[in-house]
C-alpha cells in the first residue's frame, strides 16, 4: 500500500473515533428516549450533551482552520466550549422543568 492510501485510512480512522465519542452516546440516547419521565429526562440530558460535543468538535475544527484565529485559538475554543454548553444545560433544565 502506498504512503498517501496509508495516510488518507489514517485520517479517516482518526475522524471515526473522534466523531464517536459524540455520535455513540447521541444515538443510543435516541434509541432509548421512549421510557419514562425520569429516563427521557437523562436520555435527553445524553443527547443534548452529545449534541454540545459534537457541535463544539465542529467549530473547533472550522476556527482552527482559520488563520485569524491562530494567535487567540485557546482562548476562543474554551469560550465556545462554555456557551454551547450553557446553552444546552438551558434547553436540558427547560425540558426538564415542561416534563414535570
Amino acid at each position: 500500500m502506498k504512503y498517501s492510501e496509508k495516510n488518507k485510512l489514517e485520517k479517516a480512522a482518526g475522524w471515526v473515533l473522534r466523531n464517536s465519542v459524540w455520535f455513540i452516546p447521541f444515538a443510543l440516547g435516541l434509541f432509548f428516549m421512549s421510557q419514562s419521565a425520569i429516563k427521557e429526562t437523562v436520555v435527553a440530558v445524553i443527547v443534548f450533551e452529545a449534541l454540545a460535543i459534537g457541535i463544539t468538535s465542529i467549530a473547533a475544527f472550522i476556527l482552527s482552520r482559520s488563520e485569524t484565529m491562530r494567535y487567540q485559538m485557546w482562548n476562543a475554543l474554551g469560550n465556545i466550549f462554555l456557551g454551547v454548553h450553557v446553552c444546552i444545560g438551558l434547553v436540558v433544565l427547560g425540558v426538564y422543568f415542561t416534563q414535570i
